[in-house]
């Protein structure tokens, strides 16, 4: 054997029989450090895999859970079945003021109000949130994520109203919540003594709004509804299967200090996206969007009244900035006609949103006219939305 093909041939798998020594050792020394390259990556994932076990139950034990369990009748589809729902109230008890529960969509739980709920506490408010079923520390539904909340939304409230002594309560929805809070209204209108909704649109309008702007008919509206939910979809997938279990969330889904208005609780926030059931529920909840035909127009649950509701305040909390600020969002305009775009999608939100505060009747608003609003939710802001609640006489 030269000197050559004995430098080559180190791996175990030669033979000096073989009829091309040198190649078939060289490929078996490749495959054998491919094989060392995957083991290699394998455990490194399982280290990842088990740091990221660790670390989700010590958050478990080192931030438990803020507030109370009740056990609530809810449907799935194995149908009806008690779970217990996590809720938190927070402020000074026994004053006259009224009750104030607050609500979101099905992305956001009680560690989402945490800011708003100091806010109101500090301005002598008292306010109750919760985890919706499948979120932070409320229990997972026992089948399909995306059973409607009104099955034990009722319920919750019932008991809230109960423990804190109320018989109605002022209903704070954000975003999609502002759908929720007023389909309870619809047949619970005695309960209710006024609604705030908070940058509250239509459902659909982030697609409604883009056939707008781009003139579509309902069938382009509704194929670029379905292209975006299924992106969506992946990447929640990704979140559940992948990043969350691998503690990798932080990739997906950048933590901004910064942007919640808590920061000695921010930790404690944090964790509620990390857990592999938040992004199960998001999931799921896509499904019926995804299965849902949308029309250009019509306001979807609010185009829906009852005699009861009729008259019933209203508060819309609505951006309206300035010209300026709009065309200096991310990404910033930097031509008219690009501006002119920008502003004609922002006229048509605001008009949406007008539109479904006047749902009853009796609508008020208040403008959030600075340059950065911090609606978004987690609210960066909080103190805004208290000042808008506060500036309605009946809440």
């Amino acid at each position: 054997m030269d000197s050559e093909t004995a430098s080559c041939c180190t791996c175990p798998c030669y033979t000096p029989e073989n009829d091309d020594p040198e190649s078939r050792s060289c490929l078996c020394c490749f495959l054998g450090g491919y094989l060392v390259f995957n083991m290699a990556i394998a455990f490194l994932f399982s280290i990842m895999l088990a740091n990221s076990s660790i670390q989700q139950a010590n958050w478990v034990t080192a931030y438990p859970a803020r507030g109370n369990f009740v056990d609530l009748k809810a449907r799935d589809a194995n149908g009806d079945g008690m779970k217990s729902v996590l809720y938190n109230c927070e402020g000074p008890q026994g004053t006259s003021e009224p009750l104030i529960i607050v609500d979101a969509d099905a992305s956001h739980g009680s560690a989402d109000f945490w800011p708003l709920q100091a806010q109101l506490s500090a301005a002598g408010r008292r306010s109750c949130s919760f985890d919706k079923l499948g979120l932070g520390f409320s229990d997972r539904y026992g089948s399909e994520q995306n059973v409607d909340p009104m099955t034990y939304y009722p319920g919750l409230v019932e008991h809230l109203l109960e423990e804190e002594g109320a018989s109605a309560a002022v209903m704070v929805g954000w975003g999609g919540g502002g759908d929720i809070v007023y389909e309870y209204a619809l047949t619970n209108a005695d309960k209710v003594r006024g609604l705030v909704l908070v940058e509250t649109f239509s459902e659909g309008i982030e697609w409604r709004s883009e056939a707008y702007m781009e003139g579509w008919n309902q069938k382009e509206l509704n194929d670029f509804k379905n292209q975006d939910l299924a992106g969506r979809r992946i990447i929640f997938a990704l979140l559940r299967g992948l990043a969350v279990p691998w503690g990798l969330a932080g990739v997906f889904v950048p933590f901004n200090e910064s942007k919640y208005a808590l920061p000695e609780r921010f930790d404690e926030y944090k964790i509620q996206y990390t857990m592999p059931k938040t992004w199960t529920v998001q999931w799921f909840t896509l499904k019926p969007a995804y299965d849902r035909t949308y029309t250009q127009y019509g306001l979807g649950i609010f185009n829906e009244s009852s005699l009861a509701l009729e008259g019933t305040p209203v508060l819309q909390i609505m951006s309206n900035r300035t010209r300026g600020a709009i065309c200096s969002d991310d990404p910033p305009i930097d031509t008219v006609a690009e501006c002119d775009k920008r502003m004609r999608r922002s006229a048509y939100m605001q008009r949406d949103e007008r539109l479904v505060a006047n749902a009853t009747g009796n609508a008020s608003y208040y403008y959030c006219t600075a340059s950065d609003c911090g609606l978004d939710m987690p609210l960066a802001k909080p103190e805004l939305v208290v000042q808008g609640i506060l500036s309605a006489g009946w809440a």
